[in-house]
């Protein structure tokens, strides 16, 4: 069964971006957070929510949760230098729908450079703390992984 944009409680934005440290190292982060940040991401048990994951990089990003399956709903282009400048996401084309082969329920779903692709998630499985990330494991070595928390 599909799963209802309207019935989400709220839509999330994850920016995924690769940043240059003061000491030189090039660091992949979520919303500009690496690993050892506090949980941002606090979800409700039994709510739905839209993520849209805006990939600023120029590399393909295998986004993946533990422990929540979701639903690739769609991609869209965005100007990748003017949300850098300004924050702002303007696209610049069509809302593609998802792939044949992302129809069904998914753990991992391909962030695309320079598009936003939305996804849709129940949380209804267990409370807890898990995590989010890309998986490609250098990405991962680099930040590229967030915690996040289901509440009762």
């Amino acid at each position: 069964a599909k799963l209802d944009p309207r019935d989400a409680v709220t839509e999330r934005q994850i920016v995924l971006s690769t940043e240059i440290m003061k000491d030189g190292t090039q660091m992949s982060l979520m919303n500009g957070k690496s690993w050892r940040d506090p949980v941002s991401e606090r979800v409700k048990l039994g709510t739905s929510e839209v993520w849209s994951l805006v990939n600023t990089t120029i590399d393909v990003h295998p986004f993946h949760m533990h422990l929540v399956n979701f639903q690739v709903l769609d991609r869209t282009p965005f100007n990748v230098e003017e949300y850098n400048k300004s924050g702002r996401i303007i696209y610049t084309g069509p809302t593609e729908i998802a792939d044949p082969n992302e129809q069904g329920w998914k753990d991992v779903a391909r962030a695309t450079p320079g598009m936003v692709t939305r996804v849709i998630m129940k949380f209804d499985s267990f409370a807890g703390h898990y995590i989010y990330h890309c998986h490609i494991l250098e990405h991962e070595d680099m930040d590229m992984m967030r915690p996040f928390e289901i509440l009762k």
